[in-house]
């Protein structure tokens, strides 16, 4: 999982998402294999849980549908987060 922070360019994309939420920059696998990256809304008590899991090079999963409402890939209706193993 990769964690960045949100550019003011991406601010427009974002402006459905809860302000009492965390938004993740995660690498996603497509369906042909090919990795890219994802941004998912998290709770807050999900997003702590993914800055561990990323501090302690730990894998997450979350499902959701892939949407491309302007630049980039947002993964919407999310559920099911989890934090795996290595």
């Amino acid at each position: 999982m990769e964690m960045a922070k949100i550019g003011e360019e991406e601010l427009d994309d974002l402006e459905s998402f809860s302000n009492d939420s965390g938004i993740v920059v995660i690498e996603w696998e497509t369906e042909r294999g090919k990795p890219r990256l994802i941004r998912a809304e998290l709770s807050q008590e999900d997003y702590r849980l993914a800055c561990d899991a990323h501090r302690d090079e730990k894998i997450i999963s979350i499902r959701g549908k892939p949407e491309k409402p302007g630049k980039y890939l947002i993964l919407t209706s999310s559920t099911d987060f989890r934090v795996l193993g290595n």
